[in-house]
């Protein structure tokens, strides 16, 4: 998906809402035979909600940004709950990997982080959902942050890096091997 990530902006104008809410219901549907993107209806159509559900909230807040600056990196799952409940399918790790990708200070919760919260203490299952089980990620991110004054996209990427199978960055293994070959 990463690899395709050009190819996305590219044909969805680089995510401007304002151009994209300007598209009739037949541009919508020839991005299923659009080679650039994933030409699964669901998906394309959950993009042309989510459109509309960014440019209520910018109108409302001034601009997305404003809206999701309301929800300080502490109520991250108040955040996730949102999204869950208004937006089209942003739940589970998809609103996760939104906010990180916007530049937004937040956890994501893959299985490596999961597993290092559960190595930590934390209770909770392989596949937390249930809102006591977040609230208990969200206190003990919230703890860590105040004990290292670290933002929380660090203390997640630490926790996953701390845990499971890591490989390294393909730079740092072209590095390697370009200087193998020299």
């Amino acid at each position: 998906m990463n690899h395709k990530w050009p190819q996305f902006e590219d044909a969805f104008f680089g995510f401007d809402v304002d151009r994209l809410a300007m598209l009739s219901a037949e541009q919508w549907e020839a991005y299923c035979n659009d080679a650039r993107v994933v030409r699964h209806w669901p998906k394309i159509k959950a993009l042309m909600e989510n459109v509309n559900f960014v440019r209520s909230l910018s109108h409302e807040y001034g601009s997305f940004s404003r809206f999701l600056n309301t929800y300080p990196a502490s109520r991250q799952i108040d955040l996730m709950a949102f999204l869950k409940s208004y937006g089209s399918r942003l739940g589970g790790q998809t609103g996760q990997w939104l906010l990180r990708h916007i530049g937004k200070d937040a956890f994501v919760l893959t299985p490596d982080v999961v597993l290092a919260l559960q190595l930590a203490g934390l209770d909770i299952p392989d596949q937390p959902g249930a809102k006591r089980d977040l609230n208990k990620i969200q206190q003990l991110f919230n703890n860590w942050a105040d004990a290292t004054a670290l933002p929380y996209t660090h203390l997640s990427k630490i926790a996953a890096y701390s845990v499971g199978i890591n490989y390294e960055n393909q730079l740092v293994q072209r590095s390697k091997s370009k200087a193998i070959m020299e």
